[in-house]
């Protein structure tokens, strides 16, 4: 009996122990709890500054964008004023002349005209003389002084459509012209352009005189 009550009263009071330790227990792990969430709120904090430094960042690379975009457009300015500076460089080689062409400014083309051959009007299938006097009033001119002609016609055409002289002296006054011939289907009452230009041979000089005469196809 005394063996039996003494088991009793161990057990009763190992039984109040045993609880108190569950209630320990059951603090420690509320607290853990607690902690644990408390952790998990530290970590959300983290992650919303991590995603607004990750969005300041953005914005910086943004404006770093603009700053690339003003590169570009400076560097297009850049190309203007190169192109600009190309066009001026070929502005300043038209005053090269062509060999021969120096001086021939002096020369005038006079009384242009359009003269048929052998017939009294120039009818299709028919010829004529195309070309002007050509008038010097100085300095001599000796690099072989020359008329072009054009037609701006194509079935109105010429075999040689540029005469030359060896020379023109101060005071002469020479008639100079080349001969087109107009094809026999050319309608009657067609009207052809003849363009003059002055040239050395067959060269056409750019400061030379230019003149314009217009025939008939009778």
């Amino acid at each position: 009996m005394r063996h039996a009550f003494l088991w009793l009263a161990c057990a009763a009071a190992c039984g109040g122990d045993s609880g108190t330790a569950s209630d320990t227990g059951s603090e420690a792990g509320t607290s853990g709890a607690s902690q644990g969430s408390s952790g998990d709120a530290d970590g959300s904090e983290g992650s919303s500054a991590a995603a607004t430094t990750g969005t300041d960042g953005g914005s910086s690379g943004t404006d770093g964008g603009s700053g690339g975009s003003s590169g570009s457009s400076g560097g297009s300015s850049g190309s203007t004023g190169a192109a600009d500076g190309s066009s001026s460089g070929e502005s300043s080689t038209t005053g090269v002349l062509p060999d021969g062409c120096a001086g021939i400014d002096v020369i005038e083309l006079l009384d242009p005209m359009v003269t048929p051959i052998d017939a009294a009007s120039w009818l299709p299938g028919g010829s004529v003389t195309v070309g002007a006097t050509l008038s010097n009033d100085g300095p001599d001119f000796l690099d072989y002084p020359s008329i072009v002609v054009e037609s701006d016609h194509d079935l109105v055409t010429s075999a040689s459509p540029n005469n030359s002289l060896f020379g023109i002296l101060q005071g002469q006054a020479v008639p100079l012209s080349v001969v087109f011939d107009a094809d026999a289907s050319v309608p009657s009452g067609t009207q052809v352009t003849f363009t003059i230009r002055m040239a050395t041979l067959d060269t056409v000089c750019p400061n030379g005189a230019v003149v314009e005469v217009v025939g008939t196809v009778q």
